[in-house]
């Protein structure tokens, strides 16, 4: 219903700017204010296609067709400079309403070559190159690249990824208001670290945003080919984005889906249970954790390699100077996959590998304070849930207690432990307030003993389980804020090396990104398609010339 007023209240602003256009070609005033029908007119007066209507009202795409058809509808009343079309744009059109009521207005004949040599044909390709590639970002596939390696060694730092936003349903844009082909921010926050009081605090600033949320349009997603299931890799918007409020515009994260609507979940030293069942990974996904590794000497590059230890020595010092943690200088803290732990240890060139614990194993061992510190940093320690019910969850990246993930019309008992785990999904994501108060819970204000939630959510953790800002960290991700789902990599680039074809990844490019076993190359066959069509132009061309 929300898209109908939208739709309804533009169609109202574009008839009181532009019904004397309409009549000046020979129409009626009043075809100036019917939704869709305005516009099918309006392609008729400029003398474009009909079939324009179709990605006119496509979110984001008619920021640029808009441009597009303000253009050419100046240009047919002979207001055929660009500085017109500049400042009605600048003026979110109130440039035409000045035009539309001051100015005597005369249908003319479309020129287009007057349009060709003075526009010129460039121009006309970007626009249309900027639609097209806004349209297919929109409802099909989005380009994304994994920036951290929260995923290694599944996903790596540099791989580029083709996303479909068609297998969990096309989420149709929220932020109608934005520039196109960009996602949140034109320049990204600088970080810097303040030190207040002996204590070191991150500060951000604030980013440059590339759209106004002044209009939200309401949450609608179109069919689905398939559910979010247990281990699907998924790009989803990070929930507790502090800098961008619309759901479409937080930051893009990517992670292993582990727990889906209606799961029960837990972590105990390290291993996952999910519904009572230990974790089992796809053959392509590698789980990572800390390991201290002691080397009985300075490990050669090719003994590193053997054991994929290059990429994760450069990840720890960019400089090439590994951080030496002992005196003998022989000792790493290293992020290690799990199944080639025991392969190190037989290597000959490695004393030792021993996991790291970073498990608190009780409240009462440790000071309060300190551990009160380390604890508000995992959810669900939320400050205002202790202040509320005094004390601590023990939950860490390596231990938590049972839980479960909600799922649409299920409902649970309001008390303690629930009131911590889904306190900020019931107020953040479906807009009530929920206290405890006075021994009782207040939702909305008023005593209640059990909640229903209105949508599903998921739990999303990294396969580098050390190295990995996730659900332990910020909590469940809702439906709303599920993007796709990566399904290729077309690209890799490794972040060391030395020129771009050094960094080349070639045993990753163009290929899968699911599946089982050995990753499929479909590097040949997408050049031979790339060959054909280019075969296929250039003598498509040749025949038009030798005809003309």
């Amino acid at each position: 219903m929300m898209y109908l007023y939208f739709f309804v209240i533009l169609a109202l602003y574009k008839g009181l700017i532009t019904w004397k256009f309409y009549t000046a070609a020979g129409r009626k005033a009043w075809e100036a204010f019917v939704p869709f029908y305005n516009t099918w007119v309006l392609l008729q007066i400029i003398e474009r296609p009909k079939w324009w209507i179709a990605i006119y009202y496509v979110p984001v795409v008619d920021n640029v067709m808009a441009i597009i058809v303000t253009y050419e509808l100046l240009h047919m009343f002979k207001f055929r400079k660009v500085t017109y079309t500049i400042f009605a744009v600048l003026t979110l059109g109130l440039y035409l309403g000045y035009l539309n009521y001051s100015e005597p207005l005369k249908l003319a004949q479309r020129d287009d070559s007057w349009i060709k040599q003075n526009l010129g044909s460039t121009v006309n390709a970007i626009l249309f190159a900027i639609v097209a590639a806004t349209l297919i970002r929109s409802t099909t596939f989005e380009s994304y690249t994994i920036p951290t390696g929260s995923m290694e060694e599944s996903l790596l730092v540099g791989d580029f990824l083709f996303v479909s936003k068609m297998h969990y349903g096309v989420r149709l844009p929220i932020t109608p208001f934005t520039i196109p082909l960009m996602h949140n921010a034109i320049i990204q926050p600088k970080q810097e670290i303040v030190i207040e009081d002996g204590r070191r605090t991150l500060r951000m600033s604030e980013p440059t945003k590339t759209y106004v949320d002044w209009v939200q349009l309401p949450y609608v997603r179109l069919p689905k080919i398939t559910e979010v299931q247990n281990n699907d890799p998924v790009v989803f918007n990070y929930p507790a984005d502090q800098f961008h409020a619309p759901i479409d515009k937080k930051e893009n994260y990517v992670k292993r889906c582990v727990g889906t609507p209606g799961d029960s979940l837990q972590l105990v030293h390290k291993t996952l249970y999910i519904n009572g069942q230990e974790e089992s990974l796809p053959s392509r996904a590698h789980r990572q954790h800390l390991y201290n590794v002691e080397f009985s000497d300075y490990p050669t590059d090719a003994q590193l390699e053997a054991f994929s230890l290059e990429l994760d020595l450069q990840n720890l010092n960019p400089d090439d100077s590994p951080d030496w943690r002992d005196g003998n200088g022989n000792t790493l803290l290293l992020h290690l996959r799990d199944d080639l732990v025991e392969e190190l240890r037989q290597s000959g060139f490695v004393a030792s590998v021993t996991p790291t614990e970073t498990y608190i194993p009780s409240i009462d061992s440790i000071d309060i304070h300190t551990t009160g510190e380390y604890l508000q940093s995992f959810f669900p320690n939320e400050s205002s849930i202790v202040a509320d019910l005094g004390g601590f969850v023990n939950w860490t990246y390596d231990n938590t207690p049972a839980f479960w993930v909600p799922s649409e019309g299920s409902t649970v008992e309001l008390n303690p432990f629930n009131y911590r785990m889904y306190k900020h999904i019931i107020e953040r994501e479906e807009g009530h307030t929920l206290e405890y108060a006075d021994g009782q819970f207040l939702l909305d204000g008023s005593p209640a003993t059990e909640y229903t939630f209105a949508q599903n959510y998921y739990w999303m953790m990294g396969d580098n389980r050390h190295n990995s800002e996730d659900s332990r960290k910020w909590g469940y991700v809702p439906e709303t804020h599920i993007v796709g789902k990566p399904v290729f990599i077309w690209m890799s680039l490794s972040n060391f090396g030395g020129d771009t074809f050094e960094r080349l990844r070639t045993d990753r490019i163009f290929t899968t990104v699911n599946g089982e076993g050995e990753r499929v190359h479909y590097f040949w066959p997408v050049i031979g398609l790339i060959l054909l069509y280019n075969g296929f132009t250039y003598m498509r061309k040749k025949k038009k010339k030798q005809a003309a």
